[in-house]
């Protein structure tokens, strides 16, 4: 293998570790900015989720809280009890 031959070897070689070399450092950028990206929308959607966790805690709260109103009223009701402003009807004239 003459000199020429060598120095053409080694310089294709250097050209193709640079450019393979250079393709490495593009990707590892655009997995590190995908994987920025990720994570803000990790963390965005982790607070959404913290915040309609507490919403349904909230809700489901205030359910039973009706509930129990509303079944004391029935109860009340049965016993024959009425609201102030209530008119009883009985049925007869």
């Amino acid at each position: 293998m003459t000199e020429e031959k060598k120095s053409r070897l080694v310089a294709s070689t250097t050209v193709v570790c640079v450019l393979f070399l250079f393709v490495l450092v593009v990707v590892l950028v655009y997995q590190t900015a995908t994987y920025s990206a990720v994570r803000k929308q990790k963390a965005a959607l982790e607070a959404r989720k913290a915040a309609l966790q507490q919403q349904i805690t909230s809700q489901e709260q205030e359910l039973e809280s009706r509930k129990t109103a509303w079944q004391a009223e029935l109860l009340a009701r049965k016993y024959g009890l009425m609201f102030p402003d209530e008119t009883r009807f009985t049925g007869e004239d």
